[in-house]
């Protein structure tokens, strides 16, 4: 009777209580939580470009990353390049490129084309919270982030996965569209003001271009590919950088384009001179034309390729006299006028945006030209 009802009812509580908060024996289930850091080591892949982003933050006492000093001085390249940045600060950067890859579960990844974006945004995206202050230190730790990322593409073709790589373009040439874009896209989040957007996407595209042949591209095929890619994907992301309108887009598409052109005689791979040039510089042109159509800006639309088109010719003209190669004249540039006009033209009657035409193309690369000269 009673008895064994009020035993029942005792049995029964003892076992809810030893299921609940005080007991450790019960049958509820633990929620695994991520630790708050992971470090490099239990992150695979992206835990070893990490590492090297991390030794080339600190080494940057002794960075190869360039300014030559027979160079304008608007375009860092092969000097010596110093960078205020404690210890703490490199390691609270790494951390913030580890935590970005972390956030979206790819700490296993072994695909490139996804790690090498998450890896630049964390980085980047961490500059201000750090306390790397002053604008030039902001530019000058994007420089180190963009070419230490390119180089560590370097002997890692095995982990370029196909299945990632967008259409009509191979896998290190989506990975070198998706990182350019990513060091682009996010100069924003790294504290660059609107005012030096401009600069800074020079001194940017310059570094990238001119570390091509330290992240293993090492014929002038694939240069040709490689400059194409990265320029497009700059070209792409600046419409996600705050503070890029439709009214500074053509000085931010020509300073992208003269970074670019100006640092093609910092590369150096076997078979390639001055007598390439032309070929590379159509790539230029030819990648930052194939972007404009992918472009979303409030106020952009087919109206502003003619313009655009101009300051992508002025871009490329003006940054002439800033190469210096053996067997390089910048006074006799008219094969080279060609070459510019060819790369915008083999783009443009690809453009799809709404209203647009390409027969009016012919004048304004004369007047970009022109007004370049």
């Amino acid at each position: 009777g009673p008895i064994i009802i009020f035993s029942i009812i005792l049995i029964l509580l003892c076992l809810f209580g030893c299921s609940g908060e005080g007991g450790g024996n019960g049958d509820s289930t633990d929620v695994a939580t991520k630790p708050d850091t992971i470090a490099p080591e239990e992150m695979g892949l992206s835990g070893e470009i990490v590492e090297e982003l991390k030794a080339n933050l600190q080494g940057t006492a002794n960075s190869e990353l360039s300014i030559r000093p027979d160079k304008s001085p608007s375009i860092y390249r092969l000097q010596t390049l110093t960078l205020s940045i404690t210890s703490e600060q490199v390691a609270a950067i790494s951390q913030a490129a580890l935590d970005e890859v972390s956030a979206v579960n790819l700490e296993e990844s072994d695909d490139l084309v996804q790690i090498m974006p998450l890896i630049i945004k964390g980085s980047q995206g961490s500059l201000t919270g750090v306390g790397i202050n002053g604008q030039s230190e902001k530019i000058k730790t994007i420089q180190i982030i963009a070419k230490s990322v390119l180089t560590s593409l370097k002997g890692r073709e095995q982990y370029l996965n196909h299945d990632s790589k967008q259409d009509s373009l191979t896998a290190i040439q989506t990975s070198l569209r998706e990182i350019s874009g990513a060091v682009i896209g996010n100069m924003d989040e790294a504290g660059i003001n609107i005012s030096n957007l401009s600069g800074a996407s020079q001194k940017i595209m310059g570094s990238m271009i001119g570390s091509l042949d330290e992240g293993g591209i090492d014929t002038c095929d694939d240069l040709k590919h490689a400059i194409k890619a990265i320029t497009a994907g700059a070209t792409d992301a600046l419409d996600s950088v705050s503070g890029v309108s439709v009214e500074n887009l053509g000085q931010m598409i020509k300073s992208l384009t003269t970074g670019a052109v100006g640092a093609l005689d910092d590369i150096s791979i076997a078979g390639y001179s001055a007598d390439n040039l032309g070929e590379m510089l159509m790539e230029v042109t030819a990648g930052v034309t194939s972007a404009l159509d992918e472009i979303e800006l409030a106020g952009y639309d087919f109206d502003n390729v003619a313009s655009m088109i101009t300051e992508i010719t002025a871009g490329a003209t003006n940054a002439l006299v800033d190469i210096n190669m053996d067997g390089f004249d910048s006074s006799d540039v008219e094969y080279l006028m060609i070459q510019i006009k060819n790369g915008i033209n083999e783009e443009l009657n690809k453009i799809e945006m709404a209203g647009f035409s390409d027969s009016d193309s012919d004048i304004t690369v004369t007047d970009g030209i022109n007004s370049g000269v």
